[in-house]
């Protein structure tokens, strides 16, 4: 599900940020984003997010401020010589003055001067307080998700409701399928069999019956409703419910199409397509939930 979580931590001038979003995935995938020298701490960060997160694709930012102490500040001379020697050629070849190239001017030139905060030995005094703040992002996460969690269950709920509904209408149109079977078999016989060969009516009572067997449907029915009240069941469990809602949404699958190749009748045909559809969508939602 989708959500975002956040924590802050601040001591003096530094500061690190954690903000994490998570968007729908079948499967857990971390892509982590904050300077050079954390990405080795990819792992440990990743256990800690993992004991509020399963499932979903998480975008975790690592936001670093760090003020800019002196031992860290480096200065490239070679850099800086060689963009000097660089200008007095340039200004040789053109018939140019160089002018008052000062050393305010080469210092703000790329590469000469340059802060050290991404020094990997600092970093790792960071990565306790890192570990922390991933688990407090990942607990607003979660609360974020929770939220959006109910909104969704919600949801569901009516999409399950329109699918009892549309089955409680197949259910009421079965028994005229044998009836107009019956109908037609009988208007069949008066028009293709001479009235000299007789017909019994325990014949077309048997054929009317090896059709009504054929046809019913009544266990599908029973089995597709048994499974939407165990789906709204689960969507009442604390954790650990989106495969099992997949699951369930499948064998409601099964059982659509089976009531829809056994029905043999077009209005109920009709209701199966709106059936599917709904459980469908009703599927494409639970792959959000984890």
């Amino acid at each position: 599900m989708t959500g975002h979580g956040q924590a802050r931590w601040q001591e003096g001038p530094d500061q690190i940020e954690v903000h994490l979003r998570s968007v729908n995935h079948r499967f857990f995938n971390l892509r982590m984003r904050g300077p050079e020298a954390f990405a080795s701490f990819e792992a440990a960060l990743q256990e800690v997010l993992r004991r509020w997160v399963t499932r979903g694709s998480v975008e975790m930012e690592l936001r670093v401020e760090e003020a800019v102490r002196p031992e860290s500040v480096r200065v490239d001379v070679e850099l800086a010589a060689a963009y000097v020697l660089k200008f007095h050629e340039l200004a040789k070849r053109v018939g140019a003055n160089v002018g008052s190239l000062t050393c305010d001017a080469v210092s703000t030139l790329p590469g000469v001067v340059a802060a050290r905060t991404d020094d990997a030995s600092r970093a790792e005094r960071h990565l306790p307080v890192l570990q922390k703040l991933v688990d407090e992002a990942g607990r607003d996460l979660v609360a974020a998700r929770e939220r959006e969690g109910e909104r969704l269950r919600l949801a569901l709920a009516a999409q399950l409701e329109k699918i009892r509904g549309l089955v409680a209408q197949v259910a009421k149109l079965t028994p005229d399928v044998v009836e107009a079977h019956k109908k037609r078999l009988t208007e069949r016989i008066r028009v293709l069999v001479p009235s000299s060969v007789p017909v019994s009516a325990d014949d077309l009572a048997r054929e009317v019956a090896l059709f009504a067997d054929r046809c019913d449907i009544s266990e599908e029915i029973q089995r597709l409703g048994s499974h939407l009240d165990e789906f709204l069941r689960i969507t009442g469990d604390a954790a650990d419910v989106g495969r099992r809602l997949d699951f369930l949404t499948q064998e409601m699958l099964r059982e659509a199409n089976t009531i829809g190749s056994k029905a043999n009748d077009a209005r109920i045909a009709h209701r199966v397509v709106e059936v599917k559809t709904e459980i469908e969508k009703v599927r494409e939602q639970v792959q959000n939930i984890e």
